[in-house]
C-alpha cells in the first residue's frame, strides 16, 4: 500500500529517524519540492527514503560558498536566501 507523503510528513521523517538537524527547515521544504517536481518530470514515484536524501543532498550556507569553489565546480540544485542545495 502506498501513501501520499505531505510536506510535513516528510519533514517528520527526519525526526524520527534521528536527522531532524541534517538541513535547514527551508532546506528539507524545498528538497520535498524538488522532488516532487523531479517526479513529475519523470512520471515516476520515489519511496521515502531518510537516509538517501541526506546522502543525495547537501546544504551550505552562502557564506561558505566561495570557499566550496575552491574544491568544488558543482551547481546548486536549489538556491535558498541564507544557503544552497546541492546533489
Amino acid at each position: 500500500m502506498k501513501i501520499s507523503v505531505t510536506k510535513e510528513m516528510f519533514v517528520e521523517a527526519f525526526k524520527q529517524a534521528n536527522r531532524e538537524n541534517q538541513f535547514s527547515q527551508k532546506a528539507k521544504e524545498a528538497i520535498y519540492d524538488y522532488l516532487l517536481l523531479c517526479e513529475e518530470e519523470i512520471q515516476s514515484e520515489r519511496e521515502l527514503d531518510v537516509v538517501e536524501v541526506c546522502c543525495t543532498f547537501t546544504e551550505v550556507l552562502k557564506k561558505d560558498e566561495d570557499e566550496l569553489k575552491k574544491y568544488s565546480q558543482c551547481m546548486p540544485a536549489i538556491v535558498l536566501k541564507k544557503s544552497l542545495i546541492f546533489n
